[in-house]
Formats: structure tokens, C-alpha cells, sequence
């Protein structure tokens, strides 16, 4: 934890230190919103029943960025946020939470994003790639047969995952003020390598279970107001 912390501020303290720089070369600020996880799960099978993904696990994101022009049109930096993935898996014929497995995973995580300005830099549209890492900070866990919500076995999460994120932004008539939306997706699966036969009895741990989802987000980049 402290370990995450520690390279939380050290974000900040990036942030701060450049923003004396040039304002029309780089922007920096803030973004909040919503996050849909929706992990690439499929049918899976506990204590020999059938389980689906359920679709719906809505909660709040959002983060820091910071980005410099590297070249005409083009830009690069690094987002640092939260926001919280997971899934939650209901018997086939049963909407009751009590025989549902959920697992919520509240993550840091950092994207290194690269964007390309179509519009330039005062048209306001940019579409971005990069990778993005996360760390979990704290989980939670509720099995079949119960609707309580416990921490599960450290063992049982994994504890980093890598993957790739895409979208775009739109800066609202030169305002500072955005929206965006983004679509992330880690190639690695939730479950820790030592998950098999720690989680649920019969769950199917040793399967990857991806996770993937998308983020909608205002923002707003300070940037501006260095600007005359």
C-alpha cells in the first residue's frame, strides 16, 4: 500500500514541478466520471452450476493527466487514476444475489497514452492508444449462498495486470472544460496465480478472467488558465 502511495504523490509532484512550463505546449488537470467493468468471462461453471457475467457493475472513476505536445498535432504524457473493475457471475435461472459470486477490485492505475490532435491542438479533438497498468488497493469478495461482502485471501487477486487503453476527448470551445470516453482492456486474468481452490469451492480459478470496460469522464485542464 505504501508502496502505491509513494508513486501516487510521486505523479503529483511531476505534475506540480511542470507547471511552470509552457502552457501551449503541454496541459495537465483533472477527470472524473463513471466506469462500466463487464470482465471477458463468458459461462463458467461453480459447484457445478452454470454462471453468466452479469453486465451491469457501474461505479466512479477518474484520475489525473498530464501530456506535452512531442510534436505538431501529436502528443504523449501519463494519466494516474482509480476506478474499481471486477465481475459478478449469477446462476443460470436465478436473479438472487444470494446465489451470485461478485468480486470487486478498487484499483491505482497508470496509462501511458499517446494521442493524435486531427483538429490541432486548439480544435480540441484528440484520439489516443498506450498501455495501462493496475495495483489493487483493496477488494472485496461475496460468494453463493450469502450476500456478504468479505476480503478475500491475498493470494486470490492478482497483484499488477498490464493491458492497452483507447479513446478519445473533445476540449468544449477552448473552455478547458472536456468529456471523454475510453475503452481499457488487461490481458491478464483477475485471479492470482495462487487462486485455484482459495476462492469459492468449484469456482473455476485456474480459467483467466479478463477484465475489460469502458470509462466516461469530464475533465478539465488547468493549463488553460496559464494561457493569456
Amino acid at each position: 500500500m505504501k508502496k502505491k502511495l509513494l508513486a501516487l504523490g510521486s505523479a503529483l509532484m511531476l505534475l506540480t514541478s511542470t507547471a511552470k512550463a509552457d502552457a501551449g505546449d503541454m496541459s495537465y488537470g483533472l477527470q472524473a466520471g463513471g466506469s462500466l467493468a463487464f470482465p471477458a468471462v463468458g459461462e463458467t461453471t461453480i459447484g457445478g452450476a452454470k454462471h453468466k457475467e452479469s453486465f451491469l457493475n457501474l461505479f466512479v472513476a477518474g484520475g489525473l493527466f498530464f501530456k506535452y505536445e512531442v510534436i505538431d498535432m501529436m502528443t504523449a504524457g501519463i494519466k494516474i487514476g482509480y476506478n474499481r473493475i471486477g465481475l459478478n457471475l449469477e446462476k443460470e435461472g436465478s436473479t438472487e444475489a444470494k446465489d451470485a459470486y461478485s468480486l470487486r477490485i478498487h484499483t491505482l492505475n497508470a496509462a501511458i497514452p499517446v494521442a493524435f490532435l486531427p483538429m490541432g491542438r486548439e480544435g480540441g479533438l484528440e484520439i489516443f492508444l498506450g498501455p495501462k497498468v493496475y495495483f489493487p488497493l483493496m477488494s472485496s469478495e461475496s460468494k453463493p449462498g450469502s450476500t456478504d461482502s468479505k476480503n478475500p485471501e491475498d493470494s486470490v487477486v492478482t497483484g499488477f495486470n498490464i493491458g492497452a487503453t483507447v479513446g478519445t476527448r473533445y476540449e468544449i470551445l477552448e473552455s478547458g472544460f472536456s468529456v471523454g470516453a475510453n475503452y481499457d482492456f488487461f490481458f491478464g486474468s483477475m485471479f492470482g496465480k495462487e487462486a485455484k481452490n482459495k476462492s469459492i469451492d468449484g469456482l473455476e480459478a485456474d480459467k483467466t478472467y479478463f477484465s475489460q470496460g469502458v470509462e466516461l469522464t469530464l475533465g478539465y485542464d488547468f493549463s488553460r488558465l496559464m494561457e493569456e
